[in-house]
């Protein structure tokens, strides 16, 4: 029965032959090689290229040698695991040039194989020493893999795997070539330079920190504060260390460097409030914490408010507050939104929203109970509006339901008068007519 099967099908036999290997055949690579390439072959059109729809089927052979290489693991065949994997991702790299992975099919195997290199290494004490070694330089080696060109993200997460293993200073050297090679042979831009000399940076703070501890790796944090995860290492040992004014000045200065960078400016302003709270500087946190939740972050605003004991105080400091966030950013439009909302401060609530007409949408339900009258006349604006400028079913659905908002919240005369001044006005637009009829059917 098999042998039928393998004639009728050309990846049968392949498969049986990966399932029942031992491990420790030379021509198995060959084999599995042979697997994955029948599977794409199987699903690629007449000119060789693997279609978006076809991805997922044309990586089954990879999972299998994925999983067969998972197993072998399992048995305490490292090396030979690592090399299947290793394996999968040339091979995936190589259709990636020939096929559509619009869906993410491809890079999901090669992601898996990754995590599962990852995985292998976390498990290096249950490694044999010399089989440890050698699968240190395979990674190693694998690095300079010309495959990987464009590629260079996944020589970078190689390089991370090699890291794992080391335990000599001669295969700190081997690495730290390794790393300056990479970085060398760097085809992918100025940006991924960056990255790389970020990750690489980790990577060694990483390696002095298992094998030569705290202090040591925190020197070297201090010595490569131009990156930022290192410089947030040597900020929070100061904060844990009681060190607050040394802690701001790494932040004041970070938020100094990185202004090309908007997001670690904030971070830095962010980890600056914590340094002020924890040092007790609660006017330096009012201020800050203003600057915060201009950015959006509201959660700022229940922290500052506690720092207040005085309601006068809290009253004229919310004021500037607001006035602040008012003429801000979207981000600080919707701080300024939640936080009257918070507040009970419906009138400016009310007032916020006549500038534009359309968040009436969003915040009828909490005005209509202190404001019903003004909400139903900003009701009546908006439908007029949207009405005015609607041109297809879409659209005119969208008035419909702003119409059933206004019946809803209590405007029901108003929502059926609405309707048929809308009924008579457009007459000519039978679609709008009949989704204004379907209103009160």
């Amino acid at each position: 029965m098999l042998l039928m099967l393998a004639e009728d099908f050309d990846s049968v036999e392949d498969r049986i032959r990966l399932l029942l290997a031992t491990g420790d055949g030379e021509r198995e690579p060959d084999e599995c090689r042979r697997l994955i390439r029948s599977y794409i072959d199987a699903h690629s059109d007449r000119n060789g290229f693997v279609s978006r729809w076809d991805a997922g089927d044309a990586v089954e052979g990879a999972h299998m040698v994925i999983d067969k290489a998972l197993a072998a693991v399992e048995d305490g065949a490292w090396p030979y695991g690592l090399e299947m994997l290793l394996l999968v991702i040339e091979e995936m790299i190589e259709l990636l040039q020939s096929a559509d992975d619009s869906d993410g099919d491809i890079g999901a195997v090669i992601k898996r194989s990754l995590e599962s290199i990852g995985g292998i290494v976390r498990e290096r004490r249950r490694i044999p020493p010399e089989e440890r070694a050698g699968m240190f330089r395979r990674l190693l080696e694998e690095t300079r893999n010309p495959v990987y060109e464009g590629w260079s993200e996944w020589q970078i997460d190689l390089l991370e795997a090699a890291n794992e293993l080391i335990e000599s200073d001669e295969m700190t050297r081997e690495w730290e070539d390794a790393a300056e090679s990479l970085l060398a042979r760097n085809s992918d831009g100025e940006w991924f330079r960056e990255f790389a000399e970020r990750q690489i940076a980790m990577m060694r703070y990483r390696r002095l920190l298992e094998r030569h501890g705290e202090e040591r790796a925190l020197e070297f944090a201090y010595e490569h504060l131009q990156f930022p995860d290192l410089r947030e290492i040597a900020i929070r040992a100061a904060l844990d260390r009681g060190k607050t004014s040394e802690a701001i000045r790494l932040l004041e200065d970070g938020e100094e460097r990185d202004q090309r960078w908007p997001g670690h400016v904030f971070r830095w302003k962010k980890l600056r409030y914590e340094a002020y709270v924890r040092s007790g500087q609660i006017e330096s946190q009012r201020e800050l914490a203003k600057e915060l939740i201009a950015g959006g972050e509201v959660s700022y605003y229940h922290s500052v408010k506690a720092t207040f004991a005085d309601e006068g105080e809290w009253s004229a400091y919310l004021r500037d507050l607001l006035d602040a966030l008012e003429q801000g950013s979207w981000r600080a439009q919707e701080a300024y939104e939640q936080i009257l909302l918070e507040e009970g401060l419906y009138e400016r609530l009310l007032k916020h929203v006549r500038k534009s007409p359309s968040r009436i949408e969003s915040f009828h339900s909490v005005l209509m109970p202190h404001h019903p009258e003004e909400v139903k006349a900003l009701f009546e604006s908006r439908i007029k509006s949207l009405a005015q400028y609607a041109a297809n079913r879409k659209e005119y659905a969208h008035v419909c339901r702003v119409i059933r908002m206004l019946a809803k919240a209590g405007g029901r005369e108003e929502a059926q008068a609405i309707t048929r001044k809308l009924m008579e006005q457009y007459a000519r637009k039978p679609a709008f007519r009949d989704e204004l009829g379907k209103i009160w059917r």
